[in-house]
C-alpha cells in the first residue's frame, strides 16, 4: 500500500500542475482498483491468490507476510513458483 501512496505522491509533487495532478491520481487509483480487484469480502480460498498477485505487482513484499500462517505462506510460495 505504501508503494501506491508513494506513486500517487510522486504524481502530486511532479510535473502535473493544479487539477491535472488530481485527475491523474484519480485515473491511477481507478486503474489500481481494477488491477487488484479491490473487494469488500474475500473468500478464504482466494487469499493466497490475491497475496501472490500483490507480490507479483510489487505492492507488498515477502516481509509483509510475517503475520500470516505458515500454511498461507507456503501456499503463496507454491503459487509464486508457478
Amino acid at each position: 500500500m505504501s508503494r501506491l501512496c508513494d506513486k500517487y505522491a510522486t504524481v502530486l509533487t511532479g510535473p502535473y500542475r493544479g487539477s491535472e495532478a488530481f485527475w491523474e491520481v484519480k485515473r491511477l487509483i481507478r486503474q489500481d482498483v481494477k488491477r487488484f480487484d479491490v473487494m469488500g469480502e474475500v473468500e478464504q480460498s482466494e487469499v493466497a491468490c490475491i497475496i501472490a498477485d500483490l507480490l507479483r505487482e510489487q505492492v507488498i513484499t515477502a516481509e509483509d507476510l510475517a503475520d500470516f500462517s505458515d500454511e498461507v505462506k507456503e501456499t503463496v510460495n507454491n503459487l509464486m513458483r508457478g
